[in-house]
């Protein structure tokens, strides 16, 4: 089977890489499309680029200066794009398409009208809906959520999430009828990388807290310094460890200095995916921190299904997609979104090292998750292998499993 994965504007994260692989394994001719340096969209076939769309581009000079003008022409500009890759698409000739939507726009332009062999599965994921404290914020974000909905129920052939809560949300109770849940996987060392620390840490030790995201103001990160500065008046003996790419320009940086927890709080950059596994495991907790939005709330994080497949002891804010993965006192606290709670937990890990003891060896017997292969698997036979055989269903997916052990 040929298959077409991409997206465009945002920064391809892992998981399109890994589920090309993936695909790649059991057979599949998989060509992963993502945004260039350039800003044209690239495709590759996992050995060699076998395709390049020049981008939409912007405008420029004095036309650039006159609002309603240029937004017009810039939307031509993009509609020029679309039609390009529909052009690629339609020399290809593949038997799927999947797009992440949230990082195209007009992508109905994609599949109107286009040969009924070509089959396109519009991939929603999550919704960043509900994140908005204005009226006209509000409003975009319902038109978005009508969008969406538009999309998956009457022009697409299928919809996929990474979570039923998710899909639920957009499509109602009977989401099944036109969508498919398959959950993120999980590079393989998840599942076999070793603790580095065991089951017992020296009360001497600083606890290491470890948290790996995006460094941005939209995460709120001020509760977890704040919680820190909290903690440190019962104990100074924990580190917590943020990694990721700072999008604020050094604020959270600056922010740290300003509170005078340099020796406590430490922002490292981005590294490698292939090495996330490892460093985390070098470390005593996991620090599954979501800010007080609804749109957090809707399906777990990627953070707190590493931690879960790497057997970390977690601290996390109790929501209800996170209550699937940590068990109050088992593996792990599940705290309330406040800075208070969140000390709280931090001091229960650090002066209790019995309780964080406990808690590691329920987290290393509790390891699960689904790994990339596990997806891929999930994909081809729930989702692509029907849709290519055309089969008749009144429910035209299989929801797929989300909790297979390792």
């Amino acid at each position: 089977m040929h298959i077409l994965l991409f997206n465009f504007f945002y920064k391809p994260n892992p998981d399109y890489q890994n589920m090309a692989s993936g695909l790649r394994q059991r057979g599949h001719t998989v060509w992963l499309g993502f945004r260039s340096a350039e800003g044209d969209l690239q495709w590759h076939d996992g050995e060699a680029f076998v395709g390049r769309q020049r981008g939409p581009g912007f405008v420029t000079g004095v036309v650039s200066r006159i609002p309603g003008l240029s937004h017009l022409l810039n939307r031509l500009l993009f509609l020029a794009f679309l039609f390009r890759i529909r052009g690629f698409i339609k020399q290809t000739s593949p038997q799927i398409v999947q797009l992440n939507p949230g990082s195209l726009n007009f992508p109905w332009v994609l599949k109107m009208f286009m040969p009924a062999n070509i089959h396109f599965i519009f991939d929603i994921r999550h919704l960043n809906v509900g994140i908005r404290d204005d009226v006209v914020g509000r409003f975009r974000e319902w038109l978005l959520v009508q969008d969406y909905w538009l999309h998956a129920r009457f022009i697409y052939n299928h919809a996929c999430f990474n979570h039923e809560h998710t899909a639920q949300l957009l499509l109602g109770k009977t989401w099944h009828k036109w969508a498919t849940v398959v959950p993120v996987g999980l590079d393989e060392q998840f599942f076999t990388i070793a603790p580095e620390n065991g089951t017992a840490v020296s009360p001497a030790h600083p606890l290491q807290f470890i948290y790996v995201g995006a460094i941005t103001r939209f995460r709120a990160l001020e509760t977890i310094f704040e919680a820190a500065q909290l903690a440190r008046q019962q104990t100074d003996r924990f580190r917590i460890v943020l990694i990721g790419p700072d999008k604020t320009d050094g604020y959270y940086h600056r922010l740290v200095v300003q509170m005078g927890l340099e020796d406590l709080v430490h922002i490292k950059p981005p590294i490698p995916y292939q090495t996330v596994a490892p460093t985390m495991a070098t470390h005593d907790v996991g620090l599954a921190y979501i800010p007080d939005r609804r749109t957090w709330h809707y399906q777990p994080t990627i953070k707190v299904l590493e931690y879960r497949a790497l057997g970390l002891p977690i601290l996390s804010i109790d929501v209800p997609s996170h209550r699937e993965l940590v068990e109050q006192e088992v593996n792990g606290l599940l705290v309330e979104n406040t800075v208070e709670s969140l000390a709280e937990g931090m001091i229960r890990y650090v002066i209790d090292r019995a309780f964080w003891s406990h808690c590691r060896e329920n987290a290393l017997t509790m390891r699960k998750g689904l790994s990339i292969c596990d997806v891929a698997r999930m994909y081809d036979e729930a989702v692509y292998q029907k849709l290519v055989r055309y089969q008749p269903e009144t429910d035209k997916t299989t929801t797929a499993n989300a909790a297979v052990s390792k």
